[in-house]
Parts: structure tokens; C-alpha cells; sequence
């Protein structure tokens, strides 16, 4: 329904999460995280930054456990379980003139590999589109490895201009999108122009995003 705030798309079932830190120096403070959840078996996490010097951050965030593929999950056949790992980990690294970069390497071995993704939209259409839903709706990766660079540049230039880009890329279909921003404050209102290119073929993971490019102009005012 239009109103419907659905509110059984988020609490319709039982969880609960458990989570351990400990300061081993001034410079490394890991956590551990124990989660479960009805109808899925308990899910082991563990998330360390690390300062490497006064400009760079360190990070590693990683989940694993028992649990279907997203596939089969997208299909309804989660019957068959295995083990699979979960992982985002790389580095951040500031300038003292306000620019700020960020890489992560990203894997998750639930999701398909190359060969299964790429099979999949050849196979079977309907079950490729059924997966790409899934995935929308639950915001998981279509295969199993990614990457991301992002780059912000507060001041860049002038004073209240601030350049933001960002490149996602699939690392099993080569696949992927590029969004760069620049934003200029105000004092009560932001201007910003946003440009956004998806790149590769219609059935790739982010070819398949129903535009090429696309360009926005945003005002937000503040009261």
C-alpha cells in the first residue's frame, strides 16, 4: 500500500548481536562481534583500524558463518549451507591541504564467481533477473570480488568548494561506475553538479544500471 510503512521489512524477525573490543595499543583497538538471527546460523565478525603514520588509517572488517549462496537465496533453495567470509579492508589517507583518499578491496564469497556470473545471464534470463532483484532489495554484491576508490577534497581551489569522486569496479566482470561532485557551500544553501558514468555490457553488474550517464544540479537550502 502506499502509506504502508512496512514495518515487518526490517522486524520481523528476532536478533541479536554481541560485540567484544579491546585496546591492545594506542594505535590498534579490534572488535569482536558474534550476530544471529531466526533461520540463519550464528555469524563471526571482526573489525580492526590501525594507525599506520599521522596521515594514513588502516582498516579490516570481516564476517563469516554458515549460510547459503546469494544465489540460492535470491532463488529460494536454501537447503545447501556453507562457510563463506565476508571482507572489505584497505586504507585512508589525508593531506594537510583537506584531501582525503580512500581504497578498499572488497570480497564476499556467497556471490558468484566470474564464470557463474557470467553463465547466469546466458543461461537463464529470468533467473538473472531475479537475482539482480534480490541483490537491489538487500543490497549484497552481484559477484564476488570489488573495489573502490573515493576521493574528497574539502576547499579545493577556492574556499566552501568541495570535489567529491568516487569509481566502484567489478573485479570479476570489469565492469563499473565512475561519479565525480563539486559542491559549493553558501551560508544557508549548498549548490552541487553531479556527474555519473556506468560502463560495460547491458548484462554486466553495473553496464545492466538503466542509464549511460546522467547529470545532476541540486540546491539544498537550509532553515
Amino acid at each position: 500500500e502506499t502509506f504502508n510503512p512496512d514495518f515487518g521489512a526490517t522486524n520481523s524477525k528476532n536478533r541479536w548481536l554481541m560485540a567484544y573490543s579491546q585496546k591492545l595499543t594506542d594505535n590498534i583497538n579490534p572488535q569482536v562481534l558474534l550476530y544471529k538471527q531466526d533461520g540463519q546460523a550464528a555469524q563471526v565478525g571482526l573489525n580492526v583500524t590501525a594507525l599506520a603514520n599521522n596521515a594514513t588509517v588502516l582498516h579490516l572488517e570481516w564476517a563469516g558463518g554458515l549460510s547459503p549462496t546469494l544465489l540460492a537465496q535470491a532463488l529460494q533453495n536454501s537447503s545447501s549451507r556453507g562457510f563463506h567470509n565476508r571482507l572489505s579492508t584497505g586504507l585512508t589517507y589525508a593531506t594537510e591541504n583537506k584531501l582525503t583518499l580512500v581504497a578498499e578491496y572488497q570480497l564476499n564469497d556467497a556471490a558468484l564467481d566470474k564464470n557463474e556470473w557470467h553463465n547466469l545471464g546466458q543461461v537463464s534470463l529470468p533467473a538473472y533477473a531475479r537475482y539482480r532483484s534480490w541483490l537491489q532489495t538487500y543490497q549484497e554484491p552481484a559477484t564476488k570480488q570489488g573495489a573502490l576508490l573515493y576521493a574528497t577534497w574539502q576547499d579545493a581551489f577556492i574556499p566552501h568548494l568541495d570535489l567529491n569522486s568516487m569509481l566502484r569496479v567489478n573485479l570479476d566482470d570489469q565492469s563499473n561506475l565512475f561519479w565525480v561532485e563539486s559542491r559549493y557551500h553558501l551560508d544557508h544553501a549548498d549548490i552541487a553538479l553531479q556527474w555519473q558514468v556506468n560502463r560495460d555490457n547491458p548484462l554486466s553488474d553495473y553496464g545492466a544500471i538503466p542509464f549511460r550517464q546522467s547529470f545532476k544540479l541540486m540546491l539544498r537550502q537550509y532553515f
